[in-house]
């Protein structure tokens, strides 16, 4: 059904597993679904869908599951199943499991088991391409921009 689906990938995005979207949490979910949401635009979705209104914290900033849904029926939703491939990939090449990057070490690993050994260098200019922040490793939002 497709309340499955949307429930599938609101796991998938809720990465720190607090029940809600955050706004980096959503911006990976249109990275996946082949749009380029900024921080701030992400910020707007969620207070446009939220119901909780009042009081702006930290929480007023999170989209719930329903409110997830509501959001996600305005898109294709074909494109569901992408978010939960992409994060599958990306855990692939995530060697320190957990760490939420991907390293120009991690890259070389899963290339070379994956039979197209590269050289530390190569990978690093590879990961140099699609490194937003300038962190010298992938986040998944960066990722799914190489994926893309």
């Amino acid at each position: 059904a497709k309340e499955d689906e949307y429930w599938r990938v609101f796991r998938y995005l809720d990465t720190d597993k607090d029940g809600k979207i955050s706004a980096n949490e959503l911006r990976d979910y249109f990275a996946s679904v082949g749009d380029s949401v900024s921080a701030d635009e992400a910020k707007k979705i969620i207070q446009e869908f939220s119901r909780s209104k009042g009081g702006g914290g930290e929480d007023s900033m999170r989209l719930e599951f329903g409110e997830f849904v509501r959001m996600a029926e305005l898109r294709d939703g074909d494109d569901v199943d992408n978010v939960v491939i992409l994060r599958q990939a990306f855990e692939v090449y995530e060697v320190d499991k957990g760490s939420g990057f991907i390293t120009p070490e991690g890259l070389r690993c899963v290339l070379r088991r994956l039979g197209d050994a590269k050289s530390y260098q190569e990978c690093e200019a590879m990961i140099r391409t699609y490194d937003l922040d300038g962190n010298g490793a992938l986040d998944f939002y960066e990722f799914q921009k190489m994926m893309s």
